[in-house]
């Protein structure tokens, strides 16, 4: 533990986290640079660390998701599993909590699951709905007024990985407490790029 507002984690974790990262580090130069979304690469590092045997149990991933089947052995569908091992003294391992949550009150229950710990990458913008980006519009605010959360919108494919690696290093390598947030939409950084030049 680094800080006050730091988190106790032991050594095993820090190794997991190092590798998870090394692992995305190396698959970055493999995935199409340039003209994927967020929502691809995120799906794409969890399917690299989950397949991987390095550290396919280096990673917790939970995939509630409603883009994501968790049908893979290992994968969670929720993060209670993760809460109840940590008071069984089982080692922190870095998660990804892959949803589709459009409410403050979804988001709150997902993030007490994980005692508040983890990266969550919140796909409801690339599904159907009455509302500006998926979500109702207190969620933004429930995220900025929240001191444990780290809020992100990531614009690209590299925007997420990087954000991803921070998390990865300030949550599990410093032993920061908190969560990462991160709203993933579908376009691929040709069709943002078309946006922002109309």
């Amino acid at each position: 533990m680094n800080s006050a507002n730091g988190h106790q984690l032991a050594p095993q974790t820090r190794v997991a986290a190092l590798a998870c990262m090394e692992k995305i580090q190396a698959a970055a130069g493999l995935a199409l640079r340039g003209c994927c979304s967020p929502l691809f690469a995120m799906a794409d590092i969890v399917e690299r660390l989950t397949r991987d045997p390095s550290t396919s149990r280096r990673i917790s991933v939970v995939r509630a998701s409603k883009h994501m089947a968790c049908e893979q052995e290992g994968v969670l569908a929720s993060a209670w599993p993760l809460r109840f091992a940590a008071q069984a003294g089982k080692v922190e391992l870095p998660l990804i909590y892959m949803i589709s949550s459009e409410t403050s009150a979804e988001l709150s229950a997902l993030a007490s699951e994980s005692s508040q710990r983890g990266i969550f990458c919140n796909d409801i913008e690339t599904l159907p709905s009455r509302w500006p980006k998926g979500a109702h519009p207190w969620l933004p605010l429930w995220l900025l007024s929240n001191s444990k959360c780290q809020p992100y919108d990531p614009a690209d494919a590299a925007e997420a990985r990087a954000i991803t690696l921070h998390a990865l290093h300030s949550l599990y390598v410093e032993g920061r407490a908190g969560f990462y947030y991160m709203a993933l939409h579908d376009e691929s950084n040709d069709q943002v790029s078309a946006l922002s030049e109309t």
